[in-house]
């Protein structure tokens, strides 16, 4: 890959699932930390998580989404109790959450206020060959994301040649 821009520039705005793929050692997670690096020097509207797919993804990514928009913007969010927890934001006695946590609810809340601020989450998924119900919730509900130009991009590195039978 000769430059960020170049990667970035190819990527059809309506499939927006780059996938490294190669051998074990030839450069997929250097190759990610290096866009990581390269969209967080230039490109301040651009929120980065670098992450493991074997680590708690959905909740990761939620976690460091939300983080980004500060406490106050999070209480006037519609987020469910469990995430609201899990960022140890306290809510007045008035509103204390959804009862019901989804990924896709709270993360599509998240994205929408990401597109009110002009911000874009780019997620970078190392060893996405480890399929774990993490892995199937976080691309079962991106296309969601995608269909519904969310703010959005999802680059994932691993063993597979075709993240599309991978995630099946």
């Amino acid at each position: 890959m000769k430059d960020v821009d170049d990667c970035l520039r190819f990527i059809d705005p309506h499939m927006r699932n780059p996938f490294i793929y190669g051998l074990r050692r030839s450069g997929k997670t250097t190759s990610l930390k290096y866009i990581e690096t390269t969209l967080k020097e230039y490109y301040p509207e651009v929120v980065t998580i670098f992450i493991n797919s074997i680590d708690s993804l959905t909740i990761e990514v939620l976690k460091r989404a939300a983080n980004v928009l500060g406490d106050d913007a999070i209480k006037k969010l519609s987020l469910s109790a469990t995430l609201l927890g899990f960022l140890n934001v306290k809510v007045n006695s008035k509103y204390q959450g959804l009862d019901k946590y989804t990924f896709q609810s709270d993360m599509e809340q998240i994205l929408l206020e990401y597109k009110r601020r002009g911000l874009q989450l780019v997620v970078l998924i190392d060893e996405v060959q480890h399929i774990t119900p993490d892995t199937r919730e976080y691309f079962g509900a991106y296309k969601t994301f995608s269909t519904n130009s969310l703010p959005i991009m999802t680059i994932a590195a691993g063993l597979t040649p075709d993240l599309n039978s991978a995630i099946k």
